[in-house]
């Protein structure tokens, strides 16, 4: 593939995409050794006050407690790196602290989903900066062990943003799915609870990003909700998704449903990603809260299946038994930060970082249920991440 983004016949979309900036990518940086992670920083006192502990600027994790007061959450150290698969860290305050806070924690690649239609490649073109301040501005301070995590690109449009893909949008898409750091399109896919945009319109977008990651062959990063929330997925909304409330019953009552377009997104997704193949380098089904019965189709498509926050709410037992049936080599690990904070950090903000909760939840359910050992899970883990999206097509 040339570095020029080719014109494509996608839909009556015909605008040719410029050449990108020649932007780099570090090279992935190996699995670690199971050692033991370096001494922490000392921790705040717990009853330091608000004003106090953001000045402190460490890499801890904290609850509110009573009168403004904070107390520091125990968290799990895990025995080698983890991976964020997805994750909107863009949208808290401080980019660059949250990527030095992933090196403190040892989560060592992020998937950055990254919406033209909001951004356009803004965000993209401001990593450099945060990853040089990562380094520059936190890391100086603690062991020179830490490195900043590596950052992919995940860009697509979000159904909730199909009605925005027009000519200029697609151009711009198309300036990011170029791009070296760029691992994956996504998060696209259908959905049908909010409605923000037309479910007809939702599906021909998702057709049309489809044939993108055919034609630049990468994998494709789905977003699929029903009519109705599925696994306690409600504090999605609450958490985020600022936009997404505005959506009403006469938002919903405008879609007059063709016999093509189901309530179901998940059965209309499968229906349209067999009709257009699934894309060769893979398929990631993001932020999973399926049964077992809903999760099976996806996992006979040799899907891969990520996993954030909802995974360890206490109410999602189905969820976690659905889990059981997702292969070693096909499970992965994501927060989807801002929102969705697993426990026991769960009405916070959540942060990248949070990813080693979800993982540990994962691990510890494995050997339980399934007697794998702990380190053969976070292996693969790892592994199954690195395969999908840290390694970009020659």
């Amino acid at each position: 593939m040339g570095e020029d983004c080719a014109t494509l016949n996608v839909a009556s979309n015909t605008a040719t995409c410029a050449a990108p900036d020649a932007a780099t990518c570090a090279t992935p940086t190996p699995a670690p050794d199971a050692a033991t992670c370096a001494t922490p920083m000392p921790a705040p006192d717990a009853a330091q006050d608000e004003e106090q502990w953001v000045a402190s600027s460490d890499f801890f994790f904290y609850k509110k407690k009573k009168k403004g007061k904070f107390a520091q959450v125990e968290y799990p150290r895990l025995p080698m790196s983890v991976v964020d698969t997805h994750t909107h860290f863009h949208m808290l305050p401080d980019p660059a602290f949250e990527l030095a806070r992933c090196a403190f924690h040892h989560v060592d690649f992020l998937g950055m989903i990254t919406d033209p239609s909001e951004t356009g490649t803004s965000k993209a073109d401001a990593l450099d900066t945060w990853l040089q301040r990562c380094s520059s501005e936190f890391l100086v301070h603690v062991d020179g062990a830490y490195q900043a995590p590596e950052v992919g690109i995940i860009a697509g449009i979000h159904p909730h943003n199909a009605r925005l893909f027009t000519p200029a949008v697609r151009e711009q898409l198309c300036q990011l799915l170029v791009r070296v750091r760029c691992r994956a399109v996504g998060e696209v896919g259908l959905d049908y609870y909010y409605d923000l945009s037309p479910r007809d319109v939702q599906q021909q977008v998702f057709r049309e990003h489809i044939r993108l990651a055919h034609h630049f062959k990468l994998p494709i990063m789905l977003h699929l909700r029903d009519a109705e929330l599925a696994a306690d997925d409600s504090e999605h909304a609450v958490a985020g998704e600022s936009t997404a409330n505005t959506s009403n019953d006469s938002e919903r009552a405008a879609n007059s449903l063709s016999p093509a377009i189901t309530a179901n997104a998940h059965a209309d997704a499968l229906r349209i990603l067999r009709e257009e193949g699934f894309p060769e380098a893979g398929t990631i089904v993001h932020c999973c809260t399926l049964t077992a019965d809903e999760l099976r189709p996806f996992v006979e498509a040799d899907c891969y299946i990520a996993y954030g926050g909802a995974f360890t709410f206490k109410k999602n037992e189905a969820v976690r038994r659905a889990m059981e049936i997702v292969p070693l080599n096909r499970l992965l690990t994501e927060t989807d930060s801002p929102y969705m904070a697993p426990e026991p950090m769960r009405g916070t903000t959540c942060t990248p970082a949070h990813v080693i909760f979800n993982a540990h939840a994962l691990a510890a359910w494995r050997v339980e249920a399934l007697g794998e050992s702990e380190m053969q899970v976070y292996q693969a883990l790892w592994d199954n991440a690195h395969r999908i999206l840290r390694r970009r097509p020659s």
